[in-house]
């Protein structure tokens, strides 16, 4: 009995340790912007905190910030929400990086470039939004790249 009982026991801890990843969900809000949502569906609250970083897809050795050896053009802590708007940038090339804990790191990619439609709107906005430094501006403007 206790050998049944412990290989339950050593069953359910797996599967428990295992359904620990979180639902990454990303909304294209076809105005320049994108939502993105870390949720853990075991754990509500312990995406809070998480690293979403827009990381340009090229090698790169300038003095910015980088995070695989490419730049980082944008980076922000998700709030108690779990979830941020966040813009996109203006090149085709680049993924979504989540930093929840160490041993949870994802990169988002299936991800819709800006399209020509959402442009005018778009530099409006990040011209507009002062939660923004100038360099973030540059960066998903396009106007830098170190």
């Amino acid at each position: 009995m206790k050998k049944i009982l412990l290989s339950l026991a050593l069953v359910f801890t797996t599967l428990i340790s295992f359904s620990h990843n979180p639902d990454i969900i990303l909304k294209d809000n076809k105005d320049g912007t994108m939502n993105i949502s870390v949720k853990f569906p075991n754990d509500p609250g312990d995406a809070i905190g998480s690293e979403i970083s827009i990381i340009l897809d090229k090698p790169y050795n300038g003095s910015g910030k980088t995070i695989g050896g490419s730049l980082v053009l944008f980076q922000r802590n998700l709030g108690e929400t779990e979830e941020m708007t966040i813009y996109k940038p203006k090149t085709k090339k680049f993924h979504i990086h989540v930093f929840v804990m160490p041993g949870h790191e994802y990169d988002v990619t299936d991800i819709y470039p800006l399209s020509k439609a959402e442009k005018e709107k778009w530099n409006d906005m990040i011209n507009n939004d002062s939660t923004l430094t100038q360099d973030e501006k540059d960066y998903l403007l396009g106007n830098k790249v170190d």
